[in-house]
């Protein structure tokens, strides 16, 4: 628990909070505990071979009671766990598991130079833009990096700075559709995302569907605007690719079964004399509601 959750437990700082010198820094956010936990040893590993990472998201609001931050998810609490454990991973594999037990294993093998390791410096966006571009340009700056996580709702202004200074920027949530494709006029891309973006999951969905020739389809979207457009590039790749929408509808956000409503047995009822196949836009849970709506009026039978 201490792993997954020591980067939500520190104080969430926004950039303005650090002082900075002239000279860039090293490590800027010295804890014992963060080494610990990211197994680095100071007195034993070499400075030099530490590589700093800023790691910019938004895993807490600036004020839960003000209402333009009552619907702010805070993507980087879900995934802040997951950063603390594979840098550990990266850090220890070697030291723990020799050549033949990482075989035994199926472990990877280390991905950076024996005695390489990797730190990180969280610094907290509380879902601003404004903050987001200033902690990229403020570590930047003043820090010694070699890359940058993050950072979360946008991406395009920051991506640029980074690429101007040559700052690799592997981002973990953001989709702005402008960066698509864009590698800032070098031949080797200093932006990275690990998000699927919605002309890529349209065409494997579309690839999905021409697989099995299924050429018709109820199409159901969410009403969460955050997956408005990826709907349309979906929606529109379909009909552009002859595959027949026989039936559309949305639903409230979010649909969990058997806790709130369930919108979807109306859809159900009105759609499944029309198509057997639902391509469901939305989150995983929304998907599992209409399952098992659909097991419930006993459709899922072959």
């Amino acid at each position: 628990m201490t792993l997954v959750c020591h980067v939500l437990e520190t104080q969430p700082q926004s950039v303005r909070d650090f002082e900075f010198p002239k000279i860039r820094l090293r490590n800027p956010c010295p804890s014992e505990e963060k080494d610990r936990i990211l197994g680095i040893d100071r007195k034993r590993d070499d400075p030099d071979k530490i590589l700093l990472l800023g790691y910019i998201t938004g895993a807490a609001a600036a004020n839960d009671l003000d209402p333009v931050n009552i619907d702010y998810r805070r993507a980087g609490s879900m995934i802040s766990g997951t950063l603390t454990y594979a840098i550990n991973l990266i850090n220890t594999l070697r030291e723990r598991f020799n050549s033949s037990e990482r075989r035994r294993l199926n472990l990877p093998e280390p991905p950076l130079p024996e005695g390489y390791k990797l730190d990180f410096c969280y610094v907290e966006t509380f879902g601003d833009s404004s903050e987001s571009v200033r902690a990229v340009t403020t570590l930047i700056e003043h820090v010694q990096l070699s890359g940058i996580i993050g950072p979360q709702e946008t991406c395009s202004v920051e991506a640029s700075i980074a690429s101007t200074y040559n700052v690799p920027m592997l981002s973990h949530f953001c989709d702005d559709v402008r960066l698509r494709g864009k590698s800032f006029g070098r031949p080797q891309p200093v932006f990275i995302r690990t998000r699927p973006q919605p002309y890529d999951i349209a065409a494997a969905v579309l690839t999905l569907l021409e697989h099995y020739h299924w050429d018709k389809v109820a199409y159901l979207t969410t009403q969460d605007k955050d997956y408005a457009f990826t709907a349309e590039v979906i929606r529109n790749t379909l009909i552009k690719h002859g595959i027949e929408i026989l039936y559309t509808a949305s639903f409230p956000h979010p649909q969990l079964y058997g806790l709130l409503r369930n919108h979807f047995r109306p859809i159900v009822e009105e759609s499944y004399r029309k198509a057997r196949i639902y391509i469901v836009i939305g989150e995983s849970h929304d998907s599992f509601s209409l399952l098992e709506t659909l097991r419930e009026a006993d459709l899922l039978k072959s």
